[in-house]
């Protein structure tokens, strides 16, 4: 059958393959796997499920596959390995069966396909993709109970095709005892499907000198050359000069013989020296040989071989393991196959049995100052990774073994070993008969080679109340279905029950899970982590792997490169912990109360090996764009970055919640947990310095630590610094008291001088900050928490009334009231003369001047600190760089639309960068959240590097008109501008990215006070247009200010007081129409008849958002409930015929706005009774409620719903 096409199968599939299995053909399915088949928990707890579709892309078929019988009541899944080799019912001596092991094994659970002659292609093009996306699998089987003495598969011709055989079986119907469970009797079928009988595997032989005409037009073809095509690859003569060391092979279409595959091999001393002396190879023993050998060759220091040359057509990629497999046997001698490859090439189906070594301290030159080639990426291979593994439950009599194994691995700390074997303990049954999971809340599975144990985790069994609180505190559920058999329950409330037991009444563990708690497993066989985790599933009978990773513990960074993040989840602020960092919960257990990074697995997301993306990407600055885009990149659940690189002056920051002082205001881009993804498990390699100068050609970058670091890709987002105008800086620089506030270094300075000298000056002494942005208050509130009286404090600000860093004329006074209250000077529209020194060089005072210097005097300021917060600049090295490698820079790094520089290889986002003046005039990247910027960056890197979900045709047609960026011109980068040609005026470029996140600020202020702010991108352009509801609490301590925009949405909020505030649950609001918290209303009314005569008092916004009953509103998944709102309402025809009225309107009007009594009377027609737009809003609030009733305080009586809500099993 032609035209057969498959993909992994989705819920929406379950309707149309449950028509497969109705009707007629009812029977075969029902007697082959029973009656109760739940398509839903199939598609979910399985292995891997493929749908398949004919030409017009009907379902014709579904095949589930798992790691182990579906059919439990035959035999239980976790001992089925033991039952079918030592039970001694089934022939396995065959050829055909006998590589029938866990390892490469899985078990059709489910099969549903279309009845007709072409039955048996669509089940082989399902299998022949299920060979293809697991490479490690083997064997297909069907477990087949007899029914009536009769094989039920025999009504299936597709189990009856020549790729299905069955296993012959004894005599005997009763197994013998095995070392796992007791004698099992059972009458039942297997039906077997090897990889070779789907994949016919390739002819493989010797290359030959004719082979030479048939592969040259293919390589220079180019399509299927894996390695890249030597200058000096002489084919001919390689066919020619085989011998022991080196081999040519080609691989031939075992139909057709057509010549597919092409694989030079060679082996010398020269190499495995080399790879020692340049890679890091220390954690595979340097290459030495594992074992004491014994074939001809090893002792001469052959220990491994070369892949020097590769090319597969691309339709055969599935069977690579064929040529690795076969060129181990042709270096017999060997342990180790290596590979050269370009660190930006797509990963080829081979490399997945490879482990990508690093290169050891690139140096670019040698002692004589030649240049020296630039190492390409090299891949290493071991043969016994290739072999079966096993893994199976501690045992009593292994504890030794394991203990051995891990205090002889330099990669664990001597406390990682101790804690590992303390868990280990715990974890090992005293008898037999307690190796289940109610005995022991711990369990340990080795995995072993050869009888040896190179492998070992230790897990921890979690209960229904821990998996809530995991999913209270991250986003599980957006990667895993926690109720797979397709019921929602979505009952009436009882009322008669307290909160947490009604809280409790609506949990379900349909989806059981254990916590890692320790990982280890030999470098050699690290490609086998994935089945160890598969097997962990199997043996503790759960669905769910978590894996929770934190400061406090030692990370096994390959487990974190195989699992899933999951993003934590902002959580709901309540007044009494109003300072309590969104994202924590206190009241969560153990493993999930510390600031840790949650990372999960499950069977159906480890049939789907993730793409590792090798690129070398190095990011210089560590500004909020640049952690943003790291962030990103490490985020996509489907990706794994191997080559990661920040280079920044000051390291890692600390989150600003985490930081005893902070100097900046926060903008509250990351909450805590989602930052720790930057710091836990060594998924970015840190370097502490400046960049100094980077080589185009070469692409690598020179630190002023003398680090030499290479790159295919390389983002500048380094922000921009406070720097002091030259001709006020004395040479002695912050030694005299004169701090530009633009690093850690500065900081530092800072805090010792106020410790050193400041707390020793008289009164007459001041502390001078400049500058007129947020910073400023910050460096005030610092400087006097670290002992400085606030009577010393100056704050000079050059602004005469344009600028307000608040945003609110009433804060604004609000916080100059309480700076003047505590003493603190404030002199606004003044500007810096002249600084003044005394004779050893020690600032003495600052002189500032009226901005217009007609309207006053020259103020003279006795200082011994001056602290510069006001113009920034690009640091003078990185700039020094830029200049000196001809990247356009006119004030700010310039870039195109896609973000690139005059270099295709070079970016830039963030304060650093500017779009083109071809754009016309833009805006500063400042002015957006950097959050926003850096995931746009990072979406348009993995649109360059093919990945298809963020592939943007119109932007990559641009990329290649402009190639790449604007002219790469010396005298350009010396202008600051790039040349303009003809086709340059004539042509209007692409749009520009679009920013819509929201921009937050955080300032903590003197005297324990705090300003809060919170707008839309476009909410400076519309402010005036906005109607601002205010209000202060009685005993003044706090001040809300909300702007309802004119189209009725929230645009911006701000907070000024004392009192602690749920400031998450404030920003929450913004982009949300007024009328969810029906806002404007109650606060007209409130205030309307607000008497403090009578008592009755003005709105407080704050109490009123306090309110039980809008706890919902604040709970993070309230956004999408909207969004889907909004969506379905769009559709539905009630609002459609709104819609079309109010166009109506509109055009009679002439006008393109209605007015207030319009818009209600709009709104009271879907609003009404009798609505059906209403109750679609009804039924969906509802479900929302009730979907989230486990994590909300019980405070919402439900009503029943579960008729009106579809149910797919």
């Amino acid at each position: 059958m032609s035209n057969i096409t498959v993909r992994r199968s989705i819920p929406d599939d379950i309707p149309h393959i449950r028509s497969l299995v109705s009707g007629p053909s009812a029977d075969r399915y029902s007697q082959l796997f029973g009656d109760d088949v739940n398509l839903s928990y199939e598609i979910e707890t399985s292995f891997l499920c493929i749908t398949a579709l004919d030409a017009r892309e009907n379902i014709i078929g579904f095949i589930s596959l798992l790691d182990c019988p579906r059919q439990k009541d035959l035999i239980a899944p976790d001992v089925w390995h033991s039952w079918l080799r030592q039970g001694g019912q089934y022939v396995l001596d065959d050829d055909a069966f006998r590589h029938i092991y866990a390892c490469n094994t899985l078990w059709v659970s489910f099969l549903a396909v279309e009845e007709t002659p072409e039955e048996a292609d669509v089940v082989h093009t399902m299998l022949t993709t299920a060979f293809a996306t697991c490479a490690m699998i083997h064997n297909v089987l069907v477990l087949c109970k007899d029914v009536d003495g009769k094989n039920p598969a025999s009504s299936f011709s597709s189990l009856n095709a020549h790729f299905f055989h069955e296993i012959p079986r004894t005599n005997r119907t009763t197994s013998q005892k095995t070392n796992e469970c007791e004698p099992i009797e059972i009458s039942a079928s297997i039906l077997s499907a090897g990889r070779t009988s789907v994949i016919p595997p390739l002819k493989l032989r010797p290359g030959v000198v004719e082979d030479y005409d048939d592969f040259v037009p293919l390589l220079l073809a180019g399509d299927g050359v894996v390695t890249p095509l030597p200058t000096d690859l002489y084919l001919e003569e390689l066919l020619q000069n085989q011998d022991t060391y080196h081999h040519v092979v080609v691989a031939e279409d075992p139909l057709t013989r057509r010549p597919v595959g092409l694989l030079c091999l060679t082996s010398t001393y020269e190499e495995q020296q080399h790879l020692v002396k340049q890679y890091a190879t220390d954690i595979f023993n340097k290459l030495k040989p594992q074992f004491t050998q014994t074939v001809k060759g090893q002792q001469s220091g052959h220990n491994v071989f070369h892949l020097s040359f590769f090319y597969l057509d691309p339709a055969y990629e599935a069977r690579s393991l064929q040529f690795l497999q076969h060129a181990f046997q042709l270096f017999p001698f060997a342990e180790y196959c290596f590979v050269f490859l370009p660190h930006a090439a797509a990963e080829h189906p081979i490399l997945q049995y490879f482990a990508n070594v690093p290169i050891k301290k690139f140096q670019p030159t040698n002692l004589q100052g030649e240049r020296l080639p630039l190492p390409q990426g090299m891949w290493l291979c071991c043969r016994y990774s290739l072999e079966n593994v096993s893994v199976s439950r501690i045992t009593p009599d292994q504890e030794d073994q394991v203990t051995k194994l891990l205090r002889n691995q330099p990669e664990i700390s001597q406390e990682g070993v101790e804690a590992m074997c303390v868990a280990l303990s715990n974890s090992i049954p005293l008898t037999a008969g307690q190796s289940n999971r109610k005995d022991i809340p711990f369990a340990t599975y080795v995995m072993q080679w050869r009888e040896m144990i190179i492998g070992v985790m230790i897990v921890r069994f979690v209960n229904v109340e821990e998996t809530y609180a995991l999913r209270e505190n991250f986003d599980l559920d957006s990667f895993v279905n926690f109720l797979p058999s397709g019921d929602k329950p979505m009952h009436i409330c009882d009322i008669t029950l307290d909160a947490e037991e009604a809280k409790q009444s609506f949990y379900t563990n349909n989806m059981p899970a254990v916590v890692i708690k320790h990982v280890y497993m030999k470098p050699i066989f690290r490609n086998r982590l994935r089945f160890l985790m598969r097997e962990a599933l199997r043996f503790s009978s759960t669905e769910l792997l978590v894996y929770m990773a934190s400061m406090e513990t030692e990370s096994f960074a390959p487990l974190i490169g195989e699992l899933v993040l999951v993003p934590p989840r902002r959580m709901i602020d309540h007044p009494q912990n109003a300072q309590n960092p969104a994202g924590r919960d206190d009241n969560a257990p153990d493993d999930v109360d510390s600031l840790a990074c949650l990372y999960h697995s499950s069977r159906k997301s480890l049939s789907d090996e993730k793409t590792k993306i090798h690129a070398r990407i190095v990011v210089v600055g560590a500004g909020t764009t640049g952690l943003a885009f790291i962030h990103s990149l490490l985020s996509i659940p489907y990706l794994q970055f191997t080559n990661i690189l920040l280079v920044s002056t000051d390291g890692l920051p600390l989150h600003p919640n985490q930081q005893e002082l902070n100097w900046n205001s926060d903008s509250l881009d990351f909450l805590e947990r989602e930052y720790m993804t930057l710091r836990i498990g060594k998924r970015v390699r840190l370097l502490e310095g400046t960049m100094i100068d980077f080589d185009k050609f070469d692409k690598y970058i020179c630190t002023d630590g003398s680090n030499c670091e290479p790159y295919d890709y390389l983002f500048i987002t380094a922000g921009r610094q406070y720097a002091i105008p030259r001709e006020l800086v004395s040479q002695h620089g912050a030694k005299n008291g004169v701090f530009p506030l633009c690093n850690q270094h500065y900081i530092a300075k800072i805090k010792q001088h106020i410790h050193e000298s400041e707390i020793y000056e008289d009164d007459l002494s001041s502390a001078v900050i400049f500058g007129t942005n947020l910073d400023v208050f910050a460096v005030a509130n610092n400087i006097i928490k670290l002992g400085l009286a606030p009577q010393r404090v100056v704050i000079v600000s050059p602004d005469s009334g344009t600028v307000n860093p608040f945003g609110d004329p009433l804060i604004e006074l609000k916080v100059e009231e309480l700076l003047l209250s505590m003493g603190t000077k404030i002199l606004k529209a003044h500007v810096l003369e002249r600084l003044e020194y005394d004779e050893d060089n020690n600032l003495s005072s600052v002189v500032v001047t009226p901005v217009d210097g007609n309207r006053g005097k020259s103020v003279e300021v006795n200082a011994t600190m001056f602290i510069y917060v006001h113009d920034k600049d690009i640091d003078s090295q990185v700039l020094s760089a830029l200049n000196k490698r001809s990247i356009v820079f006119d004030g700010r790094v310039i870039i195109e639309n896609n973000y690139r520089t005059t270099d295709p290889n070079i970016f830039a986002a963030g304060p650093v960068a500017m779009f083109s003046r071809r754009f016309g005039k833009t805006e500063d990247f400042d002015v957006y959240s950097a959050r926003d910027v850096g995931r746009h960056l990072a979406e348009t890197l993995l649109g360059f590097i093919g990945i298809d979900e963020f592939y943007n045709p119109v932007l990559h047609k641009e990329d290649e008109e402009t190639k790449g960026g604007p002219k790469d011109d010396p005298l350009a980068a010396e202008l600051g501008s790039a040349k303009k040609g003809a086709e340059d005026v004539r042509r209007r470029p692409k749009a520009l990215p679009k920013y819509e996140a929201n921009i937050s600020r955080k300032v903590m202020l003197p005297g324990d006070y705090m300003f809060f702010t919170c707008c839309g991108v476009n909410f400076a352009s519309i402010e005036s247009e906005c109607t601002m509801l205010k209000s202060s609490s009685e005993n003044g301590n706090n001040y809300v200010r909300i702007a309802v925009g004119p189209n009725k949405y929230i645009e911006a909020v701000s907070y000024f007081g004392s009192d602690p505030v749920e400031i998450y649950n404030l920003s929450s609001l913004v982009g949300l129409p007024e009328s969810v918290l029906n806002l404007l209303y109650r606060y007209s009314e409130v205030n309307r008849n607000a008497d403090p005569t009578k008592g009755t008092k003005p709105f407080d916004i704050l109490a009123y958002m306090r309110s039980p009953w809008a706890t919902a509103i604040f709970y993070d998944r309230f956004r999408k409930l909207f969004a889907d709102i909004k969506s379905r309402l769009q559709e539905h025809p009630d609002a459609a015929r709104v819609k079309a009225d109010i166009v109506s309107l509109e055009v009679k009007d002439n006008t393109d706005k209605i007015t207030d009594d319009d818009r209600d009377k709009y709104h009271r027609r879907l609003a009404h009774d009798q609505s059906d737009a209403r109750h679609v809003i009804e039924l969906e609030v509802l479900k929302y409620l009730h979907e989230a009733r486990p994590f909300l305080p019980q405070l919402y009586f439900l009503p029943d719903i579960n008729p009106y809500v579809p149910r797919y099993t």
